[in-house]
């Protein structure tokens, strides 16, 4: 339909998945968050629907299908000022990864 957009994924692996499928929209990867600045561990899983953020530091996992990274986390309007998003689009569908709650109260 000729839509061009911004995929935000804190999963590197879909991110170059996207960019490759989607070559004129945007690919960011980053963990979004309601204040820049700090950072979470985000639980990359070989299966991708798996891949979440954590609530307390991870000790060496003995998972051998999953990782446990330390990611900045920047704010929604950032990103969308950094990509020069317009205030009036169509369409925002949010996945945010197991920190529904951050959201709830932001």
């Amino acid at each position: 339909m000729g839509w061009r957009g911004l995929c935000i994924d804190a999963n590197p692996v879909l991110i170059d998945k996207f960019a490759s499928i989607r070559p004129e929209d945007r690919a960011e990867c980053a963990c979004v968050g309601t204040a820049t600045g700090t950072s979470v561990h985000f639980v990359i899983s070989k299966d991708p629907a798996l891949s979440h953020v954590a609530h307390a530091a991870l000790p060496e996992s003995n998972d051998p299908y999953s990782v446990s990274v330390a990611m900045p986390i920047v704010t929604l309007s950032s990103l969308m000022t950094k990509h020069s998003i317009p205030r009036i689009f169509g369409v925002l569908t949010i996945d945010v990864e197991g920190i529904d709650v951050n959201f709830s109260t932001a």
